[in-house]
């Protein structure tokens, strides 16, 4: 049996409509940087979504190292980084099918982009 960490979102009773918005991007957007939803559920006012895990941390946590724990990002690692981004970031803009786009979508959905760099730089 194969075993997957996944990442739960759950959303207060006032974000119905990011909620939704969250759903219907991420059930179209297939983009190798954006993470793909893998369900939700919706009982009452509890609302959440099921999307990829993260599995190698976040960007923030190499760039601001306050921990000092995590290995400093080299400029061409960098520069791929923000390459990447730029991508997602035009594919969700530009390229998706319905043309529509959400920046707080943006955000959550490039968490898969931001951690991908981590398995580039740690291998």
């Amino acid at each position: 049996m194969r075993r997957n960490t996944v990442a739960i979102k759950r959303f207060h009773p006032m974000e119905d409509k990011w909620f939704y918005n969250e759903i219907e991007m991420l059930d179209t957007c297939k983009h190798p940087h954006i993470v793909r939803l893998l369900g939700f559920c919706v009982e009452g006012y509890e609302k959440i979504l099921v999307v990829e895990h993260f599995s190698n941390r976040y960007l923030t946590e190499y760039w601001q190292n306050f921990n000092g724990k995590m290995p400093t990002l080299t400029w061409a690692q960098r520069l791929k980084i923000c390459l990447d981004a730029a991508n997602a970031l035009n594919y969700l803009h530009n390229e998706m099918e319905d043309g529509q786009s959400n920046e707080d979508d943006n955000e959550d959905a490039i968490g898969k982009m931001e951690a991908e760099f981590a398995e580039t730089h740690l291998s």
